[in-house]
C-alpha cells in the first residue's frame, strides 16, 4: 500500500524545499526586524550560543586526545552541539548525524539497525565506524557493531565529534571510515534541574529527568530519560522472503505488511567528578525493540530484541607526580546482555530443510530432492548472549616542552560471548524427515553440534605512541602509531601523520595519512550451523590507508567554510558468499576497494538573527577487482540548514538533506534505488511562562516516500518513515 502524498514528483519536491528556506531569507531582507522589535543581545546568546568564530574555536579531543581547537585539530572533523541537536527538533542521534558532511545514516537488513555510511565505505552491520560514549567504545563483540536496535535519546548530549577518515592508531581496530565520540553534558552544563517530556506520531512518547550540581565536594550529574514509539505503521513492503516460499509451495504464510520498528528505550547516565577522579556510570536498555523486515527477511510482527549495555568508567588523572608529565589510568568493565525472540519464518510455512536441520542446507535422506517440513508455529529462534568487556589503560602526557607533546599509552582489552539459544530446528532437533514441526523449543546453549556460536573470547594487548610537534608557530606535525596484539588472528600497526599550517588567521590547511584496520568479529569467525552463513577461522582483519588534504577558511567573522579531498584503498574486505560444499555461505576475504571524494561546508551568519549551514559531500568508490560501484552508498548528498530568531525567545529552524547516486549492486536487476530530500521544521520558544520551555517539530514535513536500500530479498526496499508531528515542553529549576 502506498499513501497518498501532497507532491507528486521530485523537482515538485525539492522546488518546495528551497521556496520555504528562501522565503524566510527574503523576509529577513525586505522586512528587517526593527530596532524596536530586534532581538537583545542576551536574547541573541540564547538563540547562537557560539558565534560562528566560537565554533572554529571549539576544542575537541576525538583527533589526538588532547584538547585542540576544530580548525587546528590533526584530522577532518566535525561538532554537532546541544544547540545545534535541539534547533533539529532531533528525537534521537540517527537524526542529526546527517548533518556531517559525507555520512549518511542508512538502514541495516538487520532489524533496520542505524548504518552510519561515510565516504562509501558501507557494510550491513556498520563495523566500519567507532562509536565511542566520552572516549568510551560502545559496541557488541558479536558483530563490533553497535548493541542491536540501538537507539540513543539527545537529551543529555553536550556535543557530538565526529572524525571522518582513519583513526586507529588512536583508538584500534574498527576506527576506519570515521570516530563518533558522544560527550554527555557536564555537571556545570546542566547546572541545575531539568524536567521534559515530548509526544508525536507513531505514538512517540518521550520523558526526561537531569540534574547538575555539587554534593558533598562531589560535581554529580544525572540524566534519565524513558522514551517508547510504536513505529510509522505505513511503512509497508508488498514481498518478502516468505512470499518467495509460498508461491514455491503453495502456501499463504507471508505476513508481508508494516515494517515492525517500534522500540521501548531506558538511558540513565551518572557522572561524578572531584580533583583527580572521575567515575561514570552508563546503563542503556531496549526492553523491546522490533525486529524491522525480520531476520529472515520474513515480516515478524511478534519478533522483540531485548538488551542490556551496562558500562562503568573510573578514569584518574594526575600532573603532580612528575614535574611535566600528566599521567593517568583508566578503566572501563562493560555487561551486553541481549535476548532475541524471533519466528524466522512465519507459522505455516514449509521450508526445505537439509540432514542437519537448516534450512537450505545439503539433504541425503530426501534424495534428490530436499526434505520439505511445515513449521505449524513458525521457524523459531531465540539467540542471545551475556557479553564482558574490559579495559585498562595506563598513559602518560608529556607537557614540559612548549614544542612537543608526546602521550604514550599501554593497555590491555578483554572480550567474552557467553552464548545461548533454543529454537525449533537445527543439528540434532530435526533432519528433515518428520512433518510438521510445531513450536516446541530446544535448548543448544553450549551444544557445539548445534548452538550458532560457542564460547568465545578475544585479549587485545596495544601500545601507542602519539608526538605533537610545533616545528613554528604557523606549523604543526602529528605523528603517530599504534600496535595492537590480538590472541585470536594475529598484530595490526598502525601509523598516522597530519600537517597542519595555519597560513593566516583565517586560512589552515591539512595534509593528512592514516591507515586503519578492522578486526574479524566473533560472528565472522565463529558462527557455525546458522541457516544462512558460518565464520571462518582463518580471516585476516581488513587494512585501509587514507590519504586526506583540508582547507578551512574564515574571511570575515560571519562567514566560516572547509574543503577536503580525499583517497584511500580499503584491502582484504570481509563478506561472506556460497560454500559449495555446504550449501551455505561462508566468511572471507574477498574483495578490495577504492575511493575518492570531496567535502565542503559552509556556515554564514546572515544577520544577528539569522544562521545559514550548508554541506555537499561527492564520493567515488568502487569494487578495485571488477570497477563495480559499491552499492547502496550515496554517490552525493547534501544538508541545508536555516536558523532564524524571528521575535524575542522564538527560534524557526528548516533543515533540507539530499541524497541520491545510489547504485544497486551487480547481481541486483532492481533499478537503482530513487534519490530523495526531506525537509524538517522546527519551531521552539524558551521562557514562554517562567522557566517553560515549548517546542514543536515536523519530520518529513511533506511526507515525501523515501526509501533505504534492502538486499533484494524485500523488492520495495525499506520505506523510511512518513511525515512525524513531534510537541515537547521542558522546565529548569533555579538552584
Amino acid at each position: 500500500m502506498i499513501k497518498h502524498r501532497v507532491f507528486h514528483n521530485e523537482s515538485d519536491r525539492l522546488l518546495s524545499c528551497f521556496k520555504v528556506l528562501s522565503g524566510l531569507f527574503l523576509l529577513l531582507i525586505i522586512n528587517p526586524v526593527s530596532s524596536e522589535d530586534s532581538i537583545e543581545g542576551n536574547e541573541l546568546d540564547r538563540l547562537f550560543e557560539m558565534s560562528i568564530s566560537d565554533l572554529t574555536e571549539v576544542e575537541i579531543s576525538v583527533a589526538s586526545t588532547t584538547a585542540t581547537p576544530r580548525r587546528l585539530a590533526p584530522g577532518i572533523a566535525s561538532v554537532i552541539t546541544a544547540e545545534d541537536i535541539k534547533n533539529s527538533g532531533a528525537t534521537e542521534i540517527a537524526h542529526v548525524l546527517e548533518m556531517v558532511p559525507g555520512l549518511h545514516v542508512s538502514r541495516s537488513s538487520a532489524r533496520l539497525q542505524a548504518l552510519y555510511s561515510i565516504r562509501g565505505i558501507h557494510a550491513a552491520l556498520n563495523p566500519h565506524v567507532l562509536v565511542l560514549i566520552n572516549g568510551t567504545r560502545i559496541f557488541d563483540p558479536f558483530n563490533s557493531a553497535l548493541p542491536p536496535t540501538f537507539r540513543l535519546p539527545v537529551t543529555n548530549i553536550s556535543r557530538i565529534e565526529v572524525i571522518r577518515g582513519p583513526g586507529s592508531a588512536l583508538y584500534g581496530a574498527d576506527a576506519v571510515a570515521g570516530v563518533i565520540n558522544i560527550i554527555t553534558k557536564s555537571s556545570t552544563e546542566l547546572g541545575g534541574s531539568h524536567a521534559g517530556a515530548r509526544v508525536g506520531s507513531f505514538g512517540h512518547r518521550d520523558v526526561w529527568a537531569q540534574y547538575g550540581g555539587t554534593t558533598k565536594d562531589w560535581d554529580v550529574a544525572f540524566s534519565f530519560e524513558y522514551a517508547s514509539g510504536d513505529g510509522d505503521r505505513d511503512r509497508m513492503v508488498s514481498a518478502d522472503q516468505q512470499t518467495f516460499f509460498d508461491g514455491l509451495f503453495g502456501t499463504n504464510a507471508s505476513l508481508a505488511g508494516a515494517l515492525d520498528t517500534r522500540f521501548d528505550i531506558l538511558n540513565t547516565n551518572v557522572e561524578v567528578e572531584r580533583g583527580n577522579w572521575q567515575v561514570s556510570i552508563w546503563d542503556w536498555r531496549q526492553r523491546d525493540g522490533g525486529s524491522g523486515p525480520g531476520v529472515g527477511q520474513a515480516i515478524d510482527p511478534t519478533g522483540t530484541t531485548e538488551v542490556d549495555y551496562t558500562s562503568v568508567d573510573i578514569n584518574y588523572l594526575n600532573s603532580d607526580v612528575i614535574e611535566g608529565w600528566q599521567l593517568g589510568a583508566k578503566f572501563n568493565y562493560a555487561h551486553n546482555s541481549k535476548r532475541n525472540y524471533f519466528t524466522i519464518f512465519p507459522p505455516g510455512t514449509i521450508l526445505p530443510i537439509g540432514d542437519d536441520g537448516n534450512v537450505g542446507s545439503t539433504s541425503t535422506l530426501c534424495a534428490p530432492l530436499p526434505c520439505f517440513v511445515e513449521f505449524t508455529d513458525g521457524l523459531l529462534g531465540n539467540p542471545g548472549s551475556d557479553d564482558d568487556i574490559g579495559k585498562l589503560e595506563l598513559n602518560a602526557l608529556a607537557t614540559g616542552n612548549h614544542n612537543h607533546t608526546v602521550r604514550i599509552a599501554v593497555g590491555i582489552e578483554r572480550y567474552e560471548i557467553n552464548a545461548n539459544a533454543t529454537q525449533n530446528f537445527g543439528p540434532g532437533i530435526i533432519d528433515g524427515t518428520v512433518s510438521p514441526i510445531d513450536g516446541t523449543l530446544t535448548d543448544v546453549t553450549n551444544n557445539p553440534d548445534a548452538t550458532y556460536i560457542l564460547d568465545a573470547h578475544r585479549t587485545v594487548k596495544y601500545l601507542s605512541l602519539q608526538d605533537e610537534w610545533v616545528l613554528h608557530p604557523k606549523w604543526v606535525l602529528t605523528t603517530g602509531v599504534r600496535y595492537d596484539e590480538y590472541s585470536d588472528f594475529g598484530h595490526a600497526v598502525s601509523p598516522r601523520f597530519a600537517l597542519v599550517h595555519e597560513l593566516n588567521n583565517q586560512l589552515t590547511g591539512k595534509l593528512l595519512y592514516g591507515r586503519a584496520f578492522r578486526a574479524p568479529s566473533f560472528s565472522e569467525l565463529y558462527v557455525v550451523n546458522n541457516p544462512a552463513a558460518n565464520g571462518n577461522e582463518d580471516l585476516e582483519p581488513e587494512r585501509m590507508d587514507m590519504v586526506e588534504f583540508g582547507l578551512d577558511y574564515q574571511p570575515v567573522s560571519s562567514l566560516h567554510g572547509a574543503m577536503n579531498l580525499f583517497v584511500y584503498e580499503l584491502r582484504d574486505l570481509i563478506d561472506f558468499r556460497a560454500n559449495a560444499s555446504k550449501g551455505i555461505g561462508q566468511a572471507g576475504n574477498f574483495n578490495d576497494q577504492s575511493g575518492h571524494g570531496l567535502e565542503m561546508e559552509f556556515t554564514w551568519q546572515v544577520r544577528n538573527d539569522f544562521r545559514f549551514y550548508g554541506n555537499f559531500a561527492w564520493q567515488h568508490s568502487e569494487n578495485k577487482d571488477t570497477g563495480d560501484r559499491i552499492a547502496d552508498a550515496p554517490g552525493h548528498q547534501f544538508s541545508l540548514v536555516a536558523t532564524w530568531g524571528f521575535a524575542p525567545r522564538w527560534i524557526v529552524s528548516g533543515r533540507l538533506n539530499h541524497v541520491a547516486d545510489r547504485r544497486r549492486a551487480p547481481n541486483d536487476s532492481r533499478n537503482n534505488i530513487d534519490d530523495y530530500t526531506l525537509f524538517d521544521l522546527t519551531v521552539r520558544r524558551s521562557a514562554l511562562v517562567g522557566d517553560f520551555d515549548v517546542g514543536l517539530s515536523v519530520h518529513n514535513l511533506f511526507d515525501k516516500n523515501a526509501a533505504e536500500p534492502s538486499n533484494g530479498v524485500i523488492p520495495d526496499d525499506y520505506p523510511l518513515a512518513g511525515r512525524a508531528l513531534f510537541a515537547e515542553i521542558s522546565y529548569h529549576f533555579q538552584k
